[in-house]
């Protein structure tokens, strides 16, 4: 009997979703009560048809029982529609059935497809969970998960667009950050080290989802182990790509080694096995400057000048001729040639933690200012800013204007040793060169 009552459900539930697709003129009008219930999550509201055909009245006629034959626009609402489908022999067929028959397709409203996707969503959360135990990634996953931000609305993004490139994508890089060389005391190049996590070497590569998802657990790490980032606030592309770099460093990850390096003289390294770096011992016995790549510097834990006091400088030319003055003296100089690369950075850092103090000198232009003022509040007292005054500025001064945008980025500035030389270069608007001064740096 129960069954019998089921087919003959079923069998009214056809028929009378037969009707209403033998009439063209109901569409429109299904169409937008099956709109009002996914926006209100019920039947109800009006449902307003403009411009109405004649198919469309002739529908409504014979359904409504009343004349739309001069009707150009009507609303009709859907209680209205419930009580003439109340009035014939398919009364007892809900409006659920007859919109999902006539449109065939499940009814949901946009408050159940909402509360769906967040149950996925949050399945699809719980399965990663469930692959990590107690680790730092998981930590993070799960602070992630709790306090949204940055990183949870990446992760929503890319579920969005691909869910499951995005566990695999994301369960590998959450095992690569519990990899980390620096949980080991180690470093090892990121093409590598992706390898040994993916079977890919280029799986990190810069501008991938995954290396974007990697910095995120960089940053986590940062977090717990904090370094001074105020050096790479420049507004500049190329020092956004050193930061990256120091980062990486930081968690033991290597890349440029070649292409980022720096050049010193009378600086001596000395590696995690306690040894002295012998190609640089060698280059100081023939008293000649020697390139320092990040490649070097991966197991270096000292660094030491054959002076206290480092010279560094920002025009190669300058460090040459400086180098070539004290040729037969014990003087230790560095030149960062320019852009200030992190192996400079990294080699200073190892330096003032040597005892060392640092002198130092570049050109007369904001972007120059700019690295010195970064430098002196990274080092505090243990960086001088040597030749900075008015007097080296008047000397230096060429004929090259510097552009309005150029000039605001004085507006920075705040070490007070430059303050004078900032006024000055406001009214003076031209730069000045290393190269002019050549001749005045003088040992200490």
């Amino acid at each position: 009997m129960w069954e019998n009552e089921l087919s003959s459900n079923h069998d009214d539930i056809v028929q009378c979703v037969g009707y209403f697709r033998s009439r063209p003129g109901f569409e429109r009008l299904l169409s937008g009560i099956r709109d009002k219930y996914i926006s209100l999550s019920y039947f109800g509201g009006n449902v307003k048809l403009t411009s109405l055909t004649l198919e469309e009245k002739e529908a409504l006629e014979g359904f409504f029982q009343k004349p739309f034959y001069k009707n150009r626009t009507v609303t009709l609402s859907v209680e209205q529609f419930q009580k003439a489908l109340g009035e014939t022999k398919f009364a007892h067929v809900g409006m659920e059935d007859i919109i999902e028959g006539y449109f065939g397709e499940s009814l949901e409203s946009k408050r159940d497809q909402k509360k769906r996707e967040e149950q996925l969503w949050n399945e699809f959360l719980d399965r990663i969970e469930n692959g990590f135990d107690d680790t730092f990634s998981l930590r993070w996953f799960r602070s992630v998960r709790q306090n949204g931000g940055a990183a949870y609305s990446y992760i929503k993004l890319f579920y969005q667009e691909n869910s499951n490139l995005l566990f695999e994508t994301l369960t590998l890089v959450m095992q690569g950050a519990d990899a980390f060389p620096v949980w080991e005391g180690k470093r090892k190049r990121l093409d590598i080290f992706a390898t040994d996590i993916t079977g890919n070497p280029h799986f990190f590569d810069v501008g991938t989802k995954a290396y974007r998802l990697l910095f995120y657990l960089i940053e986590a790490y940062l977090e717990m182990h904090p370094i001074d980032q105020k050096m790479w606030e420049l507004g500049d592309k190329q020092y956004e790509v050193e930061k990256r770099m120091e980062w990486m460093f930081q968690v033991g990850l290597l890349s440029d080694e070649i292409s980022n390096r720096t050049v010193t003289y009378g600086v001596h390294l000395r590696r995690s096995s306690g040894r002295l770096h012998r190609g640089m011992e060698g280059f100081w016995e023939e008293r000649e400057p020697a390139t320092v790549m990040l490649y070097q510097m991966r197991d270096v834990v000292e660094a030491f000048g054959e002076s206290r006091k480092v010279y560094v400088f920002e025009n190669p030319s300058v460090f040459s001729v400086f180098i070539q003055k004290y040729k037969d003296i014990k003087v230790a100089a560095v030149c960062t040639n320019g852009q200030l690369m992190f192996t400079s950075l990294l080699l200073l850092d190892l330096l003032v933690k040597g005892g060392c103090v640092l002198y130092y000198s570049g050109d007369f232009d904001p972007e120059g200012l700019q690295i010195g003022d970064k430098l002196k509040g990274r080092y505090q007292e243990k960086l001088v800013l040597w030749h900075y005054g008015v007097e080296d500025y008047e000397k230096a001064k060429s004929d090259k204007t510097i552009s309005i945008g150029s000039l605001a980025k004085l507006d920075k500035i705040q070490s007070v040793e430059l303050c004078g030389v900032v006024e000055c270069m406001r009214r003076e608007k031209v730069a000045g060169y290393q190269e002019s001064l050549a001749g005045e740096y003088e040992i200490g």
